[in-house]
């Protein structure tokens, strides 16, 4: 018996990987930060956590994704626990309003409520993040 990954596979709902869309989207003034930032989202259905969500970021130099929080009752996505993951480069995080310096391999997490974002600080080299998102009621 095979281990290789057959596409054609039927799995049952609750262990597909959903994709916004085939490809990775790019998005300008992310939460209002500067330059404009790659986006793959899985685990994303009609715009519901289903059962949490991953984001891969591609940041590159100069960009961010701006300050923002996740609150009981956002019509968006609601309430969220976050935990970022540099998978490369560097930056700095934005928490409660204090800067801190994030480098390849580091975890930062985040409770629901707190003003968070991240910011590439480089000038040569993409910040590459995953985000793990999973929703609180």
């Amino acid at each position: 018996m095979s281990n290789m990954h057959d596409p054609a596979r039927e799995f049952p709902e609750l262990y597909q990987c959903v994709h916004d869309s085939a490809v990775s989207v790019d998005i300008a003034g992310l939460y209002g930060g500067n330059g404009t930032i790659e986006v793959s989202r899985l685990f994303r259905k009609e715009g519901l956590l289903a059962p949490i969500l991953l984001a891969v970021y591609r940041i590159p130099p100069g960009a961010s994704e701006g300050v923002h929080n996740h609150l009981h009752g956002d019509d968006n996505l609601g309430a969220l626990d976050e935990i970022y993951y540099v998978v490369s480069g560097r930056g700095d995080m934005i928490i409660d309003g204090r800067r801190v310096p994030v480098t390849t391999g580091e975890c930062v997490f985040v409770p629901p409520g707190v003003p968070h974002g991240i910011e590439n600080t480089s000038t040569d080299t993409d910040l590459k993040v995953h985000i793990v998102a999973v929703p609180r009621g």
